[in-house]
Order: C-alpha cells, then sequence, then structure tokens
C-alpha cells in the first residue's frame, strides 16, 4: 500500500466452474485484519464494491462447459490512517439471476487477500566529517554529514531529502556569524524499501564557544513533492554535533595561586569541560606560558603535561599535573596554563580505520586569564641576626667595695634580684625579637 493519505485497491478474483454466458456479480468489502472488523476509514465511511461480469471465451477458458478466468474488484481513494494498518478484502460471489451467493473468500490471516499499510520512517545520524564524531574538529569551517536510514519506500520510485541545520540551544535555525544559514537537498531512487542516504552540508561556520547544532530531515516524494516524512528532534543526540567548551583553574599542589622559584614545584590544572562524547578516550595537553607568550622552559625543555580521561557524562573535570623546575623564572613572573584536548586514536580505532590520528577538538589559551595563571615569588634572603654584647668575666682580684650578701639588707637583695630579672627578660626579648624578624616562610 502506499503512503498516501487515499490509495487504490485492487483485488483479482480467479474463479472457475461457472456456467458461460451467464451473468455474475462479484462484491468486495474491506476489513480490518486487526480487529476482524469492516474497516472503517478516519471519516466512519465503509468501502464496498460490487463488479458484474459475463464468462464467455473472449474473457475466460471454456472447458467441458464450464469457465473459469478471473476478475478484478477495485477500490478507489480509500482514505486510510497514517499508522500501520492491514486491510483484507473479503470476497462473495453471486448468480445475477437471483442473486444467490454461491461462493465467497473470507480469511482474516490470508497474505494473499491483504494489503498493508507501511508508514515511511527515516532516522538520521550526524557527525563532524574530520572527526567521524558527534564532536567538532577545532577549526572555524567544518563539514557535517547526516547518514539517513529510511524504512518502507516504494523500491524505484524517487525522492528527495532536505537537510536544515537548528540551534539546539534557541530552537532557531542556526545562523553563522554572516547570517548565512545552511540547507542541503539530494535526490535518490530507493533500490529497496529499506535503506539509507548520507546528507553533507561542506564549509560551515561554526564558531569556537560552546555550539551545538541539530539537522532536521524531511522526505519527499518526488513527483509531486509531497512531504512523505519529517525528522526534528531538538532533544536527538543522533542527529547533533557539539563543539565542546572548558574553564580552567590552576593552582600549586596545596592549592596556592603563587609558588617560589627556589625548588620543584607541582602545578595542578582543574579543567572543566562541557559537551565532550560520554565513553570516549581524551586527552588534556596542558602547557606553561609567561603572560608575555613565551614557553615556560625547565632543563632546557617546555614544559608540557599530559592526561588521559574517558568522560562519563558529557560534562565533567579532569585535573592535569605539571611538575617542573621554577629556577628560571623571575620573580613577580605570571605563568599562564594553556590547555588543549585531543580524541586520542585508540588502537581498536586505528586497527579498525575508524580514526587513524589524534584529533584536536578544544583549546583554551588565554594569556590575560587570570584563573589559569600562578604568580611567582622568589626566596627572600636571610639577614644576620645582630650579636648579643658578650660580658667580661670578673676579675680575680676581689673588689672590697662589693658587699658581701650578708652584708646587703634583706629588701635591698629583694630588690637587686628583681632588677637583674628585667634587665635579662629585656635583653632576651630583643634577641627573641629579632629572630623573628628574620624568620623566613616558605611556600
Amino acid at each position: 500500500m502506499s503512503y498516501k493519505d487515499k490509495v487504490t485497491i485492487e483485488d483479482e478474483v480467479s474463479f472457475e466452474d461457472l456456467i458461460p454466458d451467464e451473468e455474475y456479480t462479484l462484491t468486495g468489502i474491506l476489513y480490518n485484519a486487526k480487529t476482524g472488523e469492516i474497516y472503517t476509514d478516519p471519516d466512519g465511511n465503509t468501502y464496498t464494491e460490487s463488479v458484474k461480469f459475463t464468462p464467455d471465451a473472449s474473457n475466460s477458458v471454456i472447458t467441458n462447459g464450464t469457465a473459469s478466468g478471473s476478475v478484478t474488484v477495485g477500490f478507489e481513494d480509500v482514505m486510510v490512517p497514517y499508522e500501520e494498518i492491514s486491510i483484507v478484502v473479503f470476497e462473495s460471489l453471486y448468480e445475477e439471476q437471483n442473486y444467490v451467493r454461491i461462493a465467497f473468500h473470507e480469511d482474516i490471516n490470508d497474505a494473499d487477500q491483504t494489503v498493508v499499510r507501511r508508514v515511511p520512517e527515516i532516522k538520521t545520524t550526524a557527525t563532524d566529517s574530520g572527526s567521524g564524531t558527534h564532536i567538532f574538529v577545532y577549526e572555524e569551517y567544518v563539514s557535517i554529514n547526516d547518514i539517513v536510514t529510511y524504512t518502507n519506500l516504494n523500491p524505484g520510485e524517487e525522492y528527495y531529502l532536505t537537510g536544515i541545520l537548528y540551534d539546539a540551544d534557541t530552537g532557531e535555525v542556526f545562523k553563522d556569524a554572516e547570517g548565512k544559514t545552511y540547507e542541503v537537498t539530494e535526490s535518490f531512487v530507493a533500490a529497496s524499501e529499506n535503506g539509507e542516504k548520507t546528507i553533507t552540508f561542506k564549509d560551515v561556520m561554526v564558531p569556537l564557544t560552546k555550539t551545538s547544532i541539530v539537522v532536521f530531515e524531511e522526505l519527499h516524494e518526488a513527483s509531486t513533492g509531497a512531504l512523505i516524512v519529517s525528522h526534528a528532534d531538538l532533544t536527538d543526540e543522533d542527529q547533533t554535533v557539539r563543539r565542546p567548551a572548558c574553564v580552567t583553574y590552576a593552582t600549586t599542589l596545596r592549592g596556592a595561586k603563587t609558588f617560589t622559584n627556589d625548588e620543584v614545584v607541582t602545578v595542578v590544572d582543574h579543567v572543566s569541560y562541557e559537551n565532550l562524547e560520554a565513553g570516549q578516550t581524551y586527552y588534556a595537553k596542558a602547557a606553561l606560558f609567561t603572560s608575555s607568550g613565551d614557553a615556560v622552559m625547565s632543563k632546557g625543555t617546555e614544559v608540557i603535561a599530559v592526561q588521559e580521561f574517558v568522560p562519563d557524562s558529557d560534562t565533567g573535570m579532569v585535573e592535569v599535573p605539571i611538575e617542573f623546575d621554577p629556577v628560571t623564572l623571575k620573580d613577580g613572573e605570571r605563568v599562564v596554563v594553556i590547555e588543549n584536548i585531543y580524541d586520542k586514536s585508540t588502537a581498536e580505532e586505528i586497527e579498525s580505520g575508524v580514526q587513524t590520528e589524534d584529533i584536536h577538538v578544544l583549546a583554551h589559551e588565554d594569556l590575560n586569564n587570570l584563573e589559569q595563571s600562578l604568580n611567582v615569588t622568589s626566596l627572600p634572603k636571610i639577614t644576620d641576626i645582630p650579636e648579643v654584647p658578650v660580658i667580661p668575666p670578673m676579675k680575680d682580684t676581689p673588689n672590697t667595695d662589693i658587699p658581701s650578701l650578708g652584708d646587703i639588707p634583706e629588701y635591698d637583695l629583694l630588690i637587686c634580684l628583681g632588677v637583674s630579672f628585667v634587665v635579662i627578660g629585656a635583653v632576651s626579648l630583643v634577641i627573641a625579637t629579632e629572630i623573628k624578624k628574620n624568620r623566613i616562610y616558605k611556600n
């Protein structure tokens, strides 16, 4: 059965053992195969058609005084709902003179009596032509391949597909930075009921910021231009190709935003990403630069670190540790972590030829971004601690002017001892204060 709303059904009925030159009436009625009841269309109509015929030598085979042959009953403009449905033709043969039913064929399960409405369907899978995945390569101009899988078309009939790019975030037709929209139409002849056709959108200008593009497809009958079926779902991940994005926050291993240049340090770049493909293998490649754009060197080589990861969902975070010797950096200098993310070609992908090299999908390179930055602090110099005055030793000759303890009144003795403790305490405080001033705290 065709996919059109109104169809024509023809039932060819074979007969035998009829009397030549006698008039007969063949009456057909349409039944719903699912319910077993007379078929009723959406407007409540039923369909019955009758054909009168007289078997003779011109339309039948006459053998031993009986006629055999066939006659066709046609049902025109049968309204059929646009859904899967099976219609069975019941036939009854009447002798016209007495209008007596002399034969019938009423089998609800007979496939030969049945016509089926098979509703055409399409399903689309959109990918970036460079990556072969739902993630764009990191290029301003990209190409999108949309593989349209169709079912229940009429073999040998010509159709055309029209694809249009939509912005998944706004729900509107996608427009690039210059206001251009993208639409592609491709014609084809269905070789069989089921198959596929690829529509390609070339040189699509996609912003390098987070973007999701959905491909809407329509299938039309070529001869009339009539729309047969469409696939337009903004939430369908298979129809969507995405531009990922990320933000990063760089700290030392202890979470600080500064470090000294006197010893090896580990910087950790916390990369929060979105719009990556879950289950795909990626790696983040971090490189250190000064705020002026020069690569940071450590022991004669550029400071670079790589961290592989497999996202559980399209959003998440990966930490990239970067260990290096910052001795060449100067006090007050600002260093920036530059991040690039790649779709890694796994051994299985290389072997199968699906992906033979790593694909660049994302970059975060902003030398002015303070979240990506850390500051260098030089180690302060240790100043000399002031010398404590040395009290000279007492001479061997006794000083007769100094009274003995026994000669000092008790209250005078207590006063002397108190003054001594105050002096000693004051000296100790001075020494402690000088030492504290020169104590050094490192990051």
